[in-house]
């Protein structure tokens, strides 16, 4: 619990940048402006794995199956993940997908995960349950991102449904998309 609360501390950051610098030859660097959310997951077959995006006052469900696979975050958001992601790597395939966000969306950005164990489903003794997401801003080289990993491996059938629980009321980033 006390990890968590610490995450959280530090998951409260500023998406983006109030840079407008000129670009030589005329326009501004914010015409570049990525607005992207990034999700990382590892395929847990037993779980439903979606998340929900608020920006303002619009709420937006992601759901894997509608979102872009990429092969790859870009860097300044797979180091903001760190080791635990790392980890999760080490215990097998992670995926990418994104999302872009509108530009018609601005405000204060909540990003939470919405997990529940899949209807009529058999658990196993054990799994690993990643829950992993990131708002990022900024330029295609360059992206301030804010968002959290939650991963346990090896989670006892009889915890994976409080572990949801738990991670499902913890806002992963936190930030104000401009």
């Amino acid at each position: 619990m006390t990890m968590a609360m610490l995450a959280m501390a530090f998951a409260f950051t500023s998406c983006g940048d109030d840079d407008d610098d000129d670009i030589p030859g005329g326009g501004s660097s914010s015409a570049n402006t990525v607005r992207r959310v990034y999700i990382f997951d590892n395929g847990n077959e037993y779980l439903n794995r979606q998340y929900k995006l608020t920006i303002g006052s619009e709420t937006k469900v992601l759901k894997l199956n509608e979102l872009k696979k990429e092969t790859s975050a870009p860097k300044s958001v797979e180091t903001k993940a760190g080791s635990k992601l790392d980890e999760a790597k080490e215990k097998g395939t992670i995926d990418v997908y994104s999302y872009d966000i509108p530009a018609t969306m601005h405000g204060d950005a909540h990003f939470n995960s919405d997990f529940s164990i899949k209807d009529g489903v058999e658990l196993p003794e054990t799994t690993d349950i990643l829950i992993a997401a990131f708002i990022g801003v900024g330029d295609e080289q360059y992206l301030s991102a804010s968002g959290n990993v939650f991963f346990m491996p090896g989670l006892m059938k009889e915890k994976v449904k409080d572990y949801i629980n738990q991670r499902n009321a913890a806002t992963f980033g936190s930030c104000v998309v401009k």
